[in-house]
């Protein structure tokens, strides 16, 4: 078999000055991904008294992001550099899933996602939410 994997980690801190209003907002979004990749290709399993060359790809993917809000007051920087929370969330993502190759014309995959979205502690406009997805794709190719 063969087994590969990919990470990445993003993050973006803006800063806008708002002159009517006398402040500075600072929005931060920060990502972590990780993908883990196991694959083998033409194994023997003897299904239905046929023995068929299969193909199995399982794949774990993981990932989170936290994106938040803040304005800051120039007037008092030199004393407080944290700002106010305007908002904020992280949501993390997990999926695993395993696609199976019967034939060149019969695949099925299995998979599961969980996605949770938490409120930052300093403020949101949005409650906290989890989602659980789970199917079954099987195709079928007639030719």
């Amino acid at each position: 078999g063969n087994l590969t994997g990919n990470v990445r980690y993003n993050t973006t801190t803006t800063y806008d000055l708002n002159i009517s209003a006398a402040n500075i907002s600072e929005t931060l979004a920060q990502e972590i991904s990780l993908s883990l990749t196991y694959t083998r290709r033409g194994f023997s399993f003897p299904l239905f008294g046929l023995n068929l060359n299969n193909d199995i790809d399982m794949t774990m993917t993981y990932s989170r992001t936290k994106n938040s809000r803040k304005t800051h007051d120039p007037a008092v920087l030199s004393s407080n550099q944290e700002g106010v929370p305007l908002e904020g969330n992280t949501r993390t993502v997990l999926e695993p899933r395993v696609r199976y190759a019967l034939s060149s014309r019969v695949t099925a995959s299995l998979f599961y996602r969980y996605t949770k979205i938490a409120p930052d502690e300093g403020g949101s406009l949005i409650p906290g939410t989890s989602t659980n997805e789970a199917g079954l794709d099987i195709h079928i190719s007639i030719q």
